[in-house]
This record gives structure tokens, C-alpha cells and sequence, in this order.
């Protein structure tokens, strides 16, 4: 649900078909929020990873529609130990990035914005 009015806050950003997959959402975000390199994403590198990609805007419509880091964690972090570790990608399907819309959101507000500044 929540997923969904996140879509609907950043509905000119969506295309009428979807053009990412989940499994390419999850890489970009482990790509560029795995500060690390230990191959999982903490509570401090998903708030970092939000706040150099959101717009302050993007993120009070965010927190408003209650997608923050403590319900990203809550639905992609499978054993609730803290991370998100790679394995729980596929047991969290369903809650974690579950659609092709979500995909594409995630894939144009943070992965596209972190290349970009990755090319400067």
C-alpha cells in the first residue's frame, strides 16, 4: 500500500511500462549504497544512499507516505537482524521492491542519480 502512494506522489517519473526489473533495482542499490563493500546494506548506509539521492522534497513525501529507512528494513531484511543481506533479496520478494513500478522508481530516484554524480 504504502508502495503504491509512493508511486502516486512520483507519477510523472514513472513510464507507462515498466523498464527495470526487481534484480536490477537490488543491484544498483547494493552497488551504490554498500558503502563498505561487505556485501550488505545497514541501516546507515540506506539512510546515507537516500539522503545524497532524494531531493529534501522527495524525502519529506517519503517520510509522509511512510517509506523510511526503518520500513525498508522492515521489508527487505528477512531475519530483522539490522542488514540486508544479498540471500534475503529472494525471501523478501514479495514486500521488497515488489513490483516493476517500485523497480523503476527506485531504479530512477536513486541509481540513475548515483551514476550521475558518479560521473562528475
Amino acid at each position: 500500500m504504502r508502495c503504491f502512494i509512493l508511486i502516486l506522489c512520483w507519477s510523472a517519473l514513472a513510464a507507462a511500462a515498466c523498464t527495470h526489473t526487481r534484480d536490477e533495482a537490488l543491484a544498483c542499490v547494493r552497488e551504490y549504497g554498500d558503502a563498505n563493500g561487505d556485501g550488505q546494506l545497514d541501516r546507515a548506509e540506506i539512510d546515507a544512499l537516500r539522503a545524497s539521492s532524494l531531493r529534501w522534497w522527495e524525502r519529506g513525501l517519503s517520510w509522509i507516505a511512510g517509506e523510511t529507512t526503518s520500513t525498508v528494513l522492515r521489508h527487505c531484511d528477512a531475519n530483522g537482524d539490522g542488514v540486508i543481506e544479498p540471500w534475503e533479496a529472494q525471501a523478501t520478494q514479495d514486500t521488497c521492491i515488489p513490483t516493476c513500478e517500485a523497480a523503476d522508481l527506485v531504479v530512477q530516484l536513486i541509481c540513475e542519480r548515483q551514476a550521475a554524480m558518479r560521473a562528475l
